[in-house]
Formats: structure tokens, sequence, C-alpha cells
């Protein structure tokens, strides 16, 4: 097996030698400069000299020390192998040499260069698996060799290597698959969890898809690979890898993460809630008890220069128009600091929005507002940007405006300045028809001062009310009650001056058209003297005439609609559509109309028609006046309310959130009934509706009522006579 040369015997590779079953002696040196022509020998390729090196008896390699591996200097080894001499290599091998003592393992060598031979001959003559670079292995992209060397005792999580390969890479579908087939270890099992933390921080996506495709826990909370070292800190931040893609707002890789309301704290998660899309995954599994801390972590993230805003003002839209989600909880410390927010807003659109959002009592609780929005700074900021209105406690009185001019209400001088120049740049004749058509505030001021309202109302042939309209328009002021009693009397009163416009107040106002005579009631109408005073609005178990009878059991069979009214046409009753809580009302004010009408010798009628009919095609309940049939019916008003979106609303603005908006409005009752003569046009010039006011209840407006049944019966009739 060997031959002899001089007096030290060597082993030729010729002879097919096998792995001896004790190594021979080392033959190292500390001194490079030892075998400096050894190293020479192998470069050229002089294996014959080499082997008369082996046989001389003198060193054949450097024992490095671990303080110089970094240097990897050439070595013997290095040399056969990086020059493709398999049996310089094996020469080597077979004569002692030690691939332990080498700066670095030459096993990573023949990794990288997928020199498979040399893997099976440095492992075959015992170099040390375990002393492979993990990297060099997962870099084969064969899974194969990660068995072969995790086998073989090599530890690839060692030093977080595969946490940070993984991580970082996702070309090597095999080291993932490699992964999720030894998921079960621990050690995989803790790599793929850092992985995870670290592709979630990157905003990896595909990285995130593969790891949890490979078994990673994005449930378990782990320190950061980057900037920790020993996963055993308790001073470390721990977190998972959701509730990381939360705080981040990388809402794309929430649904590959699948946070669970049964595993995760929920609460917390919405708390770190920063981008829509996030929003959206974590609403479709289940909402918040509270949307306080969501709102409030956005808030303050706008104020903040570090954070881009616009992404947290979507992620608010999305809390407020989609979810209607609602400030209810805030403490007086978290109250100063969200207050400091509002005012550190560079954008003056995201403060006035904002504001606008928090005003309302859905999105937020009206003390919470109040408190908000208490301090002399931010309703100074709320005066510039004309956001009084949004105040809880809005002055109305001259001395109120004076209080909120001296708080730092500054009229808007250029906004005045560019209006007047605008009109002045008009032509003679526009500027001369414009001012023909309009009021200004001064025209306004005087003349308030000068006459009552009443007077001036009556000057432009409108009401007291709509005078009053203008002057808050148009911010002037006028005297106040008493004011006119008190000057008849002799008394020297102080008038209010007339403030500096501020921003938004116009300086006009549209002047009236000449308001249409009315048209006196038509002389000689039968029956309008039956009815002088109040009818009598008695219970019904004192009389229900058959009618009402009928129209009972067609309501309280009926359906309710969204709007929440129920109607009784489709069952044959009366034209009576009210909510179920105004059934017993409307019933008694029928029941006193038809009864009147009848005991004046007139007559009504419910004429048929189609189930299901609606109001809108046409009356079916007809009060017959001396052959005239005019239709009316007694309905309850509805007012509109703003709502939440529905699913189906919600999926739409999801998908075109530029063209579906908000907001969303629903119909719901008032409690306030109207009767309504359902023939004419206003252009007739008689009244055709009678309805609940705060001053007066229906009830006491039913003669009224009749009395304009008459006088439509008796327009119709003259339109027919003409035609």
């Amino acid at each position: 097996m060997g031959d002899v040369i001089g007096a030290v015997t060597w082993v030729d590779p010729r002879t097919d030698p096998r792995p001896p079953a004790e190594k021979p002696p080392v033959r190292a040196t500390e001194d490079p400069a030892a075998i400096a022509e050894l190293i020479e020998h192998c470069q050229v390729g002089r294996i014959y000299a080499v082997e008369r090196w082996l046989a001389s008896g003198r060193p054949i390699q450097v024992a490095y020390g671990e303080l110089d591996a970094w240097r990897t200097p050439a070595t013997p080894l290095s040399v056969a192998m990086e020059s493709g001499q398999h049996d310089l290599t094996l020469l080597l091998l077979c004569n002692g040499y030690r691939p332990e003592l080498e700066p670095q393992s030459p096993l990573n060598f023949a990794l990288r260069e997928r020199a498979w031979e040399y893997v099976d001959l440095l492992l075959a003559w015992g170099t040390d698996p375990k002393a492979a670079d993990p990297d060099a292995v997962l870099d084969t992209y064969q899974v194969s060799t990660m068995e072969r060397f995790w086998d073989l005792g090599l530890d690839l999580t060692r030093d977080r290597h595969l946490a940070y390969y993984l991580a970082g890479s996702t070309s090597n579908k095999p080291a993932y698959g490699w992964a999720k087939r030894h998921n079960a270890d621990p050690r995989v099992a803790r790599a793929l969890t850092l992985a995870l933390g670290e592709a979630v921080s990157e905003n990896r996506e595909k990285g995130v898809a593969l790891l949890v495709w490979a078994g990673a826990d994005p449930h378990l909370q782990v320190p950061s690979l980057r900037y920790t070292e020993d996963d055993d800190d308790p001073d470390d931040d721990h977190r998972s890898a959701i509730e990381l893609a939360v705080m981040l707002g990388r809402g794309k890789l929430v649904k590959y993460l699948k946070p669970d309301p049964d595993r995760d704290d929920w609460e917390a998660l919405w708390g770190d809630v920063c981008d829509p899309d996030t929003a959206d995954f974590l609403y479709d599994r289940r909402p918040p008890r509270d949307w306080s801390k969501a709102i409030e972590r956005n808030i303050w993230r706008m104020g903040w220069w570090y954070w881009d805003r616009s992404d947290h003002r979507a992620c608010l839209e999305r809390l407020f128009e989609h979810f209607w989600g609602r400030l209810s909880t805030l403490s007086p410390r978290d109250c100063q600091e969200m207050r400091g927010s509002l005012l550190k807003l560079e954008s003056s659109s995201d403060l006035a929005w904002l504001l606008g959002k928090l005003s309302k009592p859905q999105h937020c609780a009206e003390k919470i507002f109040a408190e908000l929005v208490r301090t002399p700074a931010i309703r100074q900021k709320m005066a510039h940007l004309g956001l009084d209105a949004l105040l809880p406690s809005r002055p109305t009185d001259i001395r109120a405006g004076r209080r909120r001019e001296r708080a730092g209400g500054k009229p808007d001088l250029q906004a005045q300045t560019s209006e007047d120049e605008w009109l002045d740049n008009l032509p003679a004749e526009q500027r001369a028809s414009f001012l023909r058509q309009h009021i200004s505030r001064e025209q306004l001021y005087a003349e308030v001062w000068a006459d009552p309202v009443t007077k001036v109302a009556e000057r432009y042939g409108i009401s007291d009310v709509a005078v009053a309209k203008w002057c808050r328009k148009l911010d002037v002021p006028r005297p106040g009650r008493g004011y006119w009693a008190c000057k008849a009397a002799g008394q020297t009163l102080r008038q209010s001056p007339l403030r500096p416009r501020a921003l938004g107040v116009p300086m006009y106002v549209g002047r009236p058209n000449p308001s249409r005579e009315k048209r006196p009631t038509p002389a000689g109408i039968s029956g309008l003297e039956r009815f002088p005073r109040a009818i009598p609005v008695p219970d019904l178990s004192d009389h229900e005439h058959v009618l009402v009878v009928q129209t009972r059991r067609a309501l309280e069979e009926a359906a309710s609609g969204e709007d929440g009214i129920i109607g009784a046409r489709a069952g044959g009753g009366l034209d009576v559509e009210v909510s179920k809580g105004s059934v017993a009302r409307a019933l008694r004010m029928v029941n006193a109309i038809v009864c009147a009408l009848e005991g004046a010798g007139f007559g009504v009628e419910v004429a048929s028609g189609p189930a299901g009919a609606q109001r809108s095609t046409g009356g079916r309940t007809y009060a017959v006046l001396e052959g005239e049939r005019v239709p009316f019916a007694l309905v309850e008003l509805t007012e509109r309310v703003e709502r939440p979106p529905n699913d189906k609303e919600r999926a739409a603005m999801r998908r075109n959130p530029w063209k579906t908006k908000g907001p969303f409005y629903s119909r719901r009752p008032t409690g306030a009934l109207s009767l309504q003569i359902e023939s004419g046009s206003a252009g007739d010039g008689h009244r055709r509706s009678w309805s609940d006011s705060t001053q007066r209840r229906l009830e006491t407006l039913l003669h009224s009522f009749i009395r304009g049944l008459l006088v439509s019966a008796e327009a119709q009739r003259r339109r027919g006579a003409r035609a």
C-alpha cells in the first residue's frame, strides 16, 4: 500500500488506498515559509516533486489558528482543489493531510463549485461535515445534499443561518421544501418563524408566502432577527409576524398570515391597524369591541413627519366611512396628546377633514369632541379654517361674536379684496345688473337698523325669518329683543357695528323676485261655511267608519318597507302610509275626516287598483265633493339619516374606491303626520299639504284641510269648464 523513499513511508494513491483506521501523525508547522516550495509544486502540477516532498518527511501544511482563519491563505490542498487536480488532492489526503487544520473547511469550496467528487472524497477521508458552512450547503439547491449533511450532524440552523437564508432568498425553493419536511424539529420551526418576521419587516410578499407554506408560525412571538442576537434575552421585544405586519401596515401580507380572533390578541391588533387592507381583513373576521385605539393611533401618526400621512388618512377613511368606527373612550392624557397631534398637522385640508369626521356623533363621542376643541389654540385654528360651525357651543349673540373675534378670529381681507376686484373689473352694465339683483352686507345692515325686520321683510316680499337668515349668512348684527320699543320710548341706544367680513362669509345675497300674489279664495264655494272651526277627533271606540275598519285590517297585515312605513293600499284601505307607532293616531284622524265629510253631505270612496301599487301612480282615496273627486292621503313624514354601508356597498367601495363612495343614507319615520291633496300643482296657488309642526298638531288643522279639499274641487271644476 505504500512505497519507501529514503527512510519515510508514503502512500501511493495509485494502489487504491482506503482510509486508515488510525490517522497518521500530523505533519504541520507554524511557519508558512516552510511549505512555500510545496505550494509551488502543487500550483505547477509537479506531482512527482510532491511525492518526493512527502517521502522526505518534511511538513505538508500549516496549522493556522482560529485568529488567522480570516486570512484564507493558499494551502496545498486548496491549490490542488481549485486547479482541479483530483489525483494530487487524493495524494495529500492519503499521506495524512488534515482538512480540519485549513483556514476554511475545504468542503465549502467543493459545495460552492458543485464539485461532488471532492465532497465525496473529503468526507471519505475524514473531513468533519459539521465544519461546513450551512449557507454553502443550502446554496447547492439540492435537497439530497441538505439531507446528507443534516444526517451527518451539520446543524443548518446554527447561528441563525437557516433563518437569515430563508428570509433573504426566495429563489431557493428546494431549501423551503427541505425546511417544510423538517418543520417538526423545534430548531427548524424556530428558524422559519424568525425568517417570517424578517420577511414581513422587509415587505417581501413572496418570502412570506413561501415561509407560511413551509410551516412558519405567524402567531408565535419571537425576537427580531435583525436587531437581536440572543433568542432568550427577556429584554428583547417579542412580536409575532401578524403583530408586526399589522403594526407596519403590511396589509398585502396579512392575507398570508391569516390572523385568528381565537389565537391572537384581537383588540391589540385593532389598536395597531394603520392601513385599509389590514382593516378590511380584520373586519371580515371580527370587528373590534372599541374602535378608539385604532382611530387614536392613526391620528397620532398623521401628526408626525416620519409617517406617511396619506396612508393613515386612507386608513381613517376606511374606519369612518366603511365601518363607522367611533372614538368612544379616551383618557385625559390621550386626549391632550391627540389635540397636540391635530395642531401639528401640516395640511389644513387634513385637519378640516378630521374635525369634520370627529364632529359627527356617529364617529366621536360628543364629550370627547368637546374636550378636543376646548382650548383657544385649536379654536383659533378652526376659526381660521372657517370651522366655527363644528364647535359644540357656537356663540349666536352679538357679545359672543365679539368674544370670538377677540379670541383670534381675523377677517380674510385677501378674500374680500379679491371679490371687490372681481366686481370692479366687470363692465358697467354687468356690474349695475349684478347690484340690482343682489343685496350687499352694508345695505342689509343699514336697513335692519333703520326699520324693524318685519318692515324690511314686507319691503322685499318675504318673511321676517328669511331676513334673519340673510343676516346670519352675511354676519350682519341685528337689534336685540326690545330694541324698537326702547327706541320708541325715546331712549338712546348703541348700534352694534358691522364687523369686518371673515373667511367664508359672502358679501351679497340674491334679491328675491317679487312674490306672486296669492289668489284669493274663490267666492261662493259651497260647503266652506260648514267647517268654520276645528273638528273634534274622538276615540275610535265611539264610532269607527267601515272604511277605517278596512284600513285597520290592511295595516295589520301589511309588511313594513325599508323605511319602516306600512300602507293600507294593497289591502283595499284608505291611503294611509305611516309607521306602526303612528297607526292609532292616523286612524283617528282619517275617521274624523270621513265622518265630517259624510256628515256635511259629501262622500269618500276608495277606487280599485292593482295590488301593491304605489302612491306615485295616482291617488286611490277620493273625497267626492258635488261631483268632483279630489284624491288625498295621510302619510308620515320621513327624514334622511346617514347610515353605515351594507356588505354589498362595502364590497363595491373596495373594488372601486374612486367611483363608489359614501355617505349612504336611509329614510326613517319622524312621527310627524301630513295630510296631502294629490291633485293640481303648486302653480294653482292653493294649499295642498297640512303637517305637524312644533307649534300645533295636525288634529287642529282637519277643518282647514277639508276646506282645502273644497277649494281644490272648485279649481278642478273651473279647469274643466275652461277646457
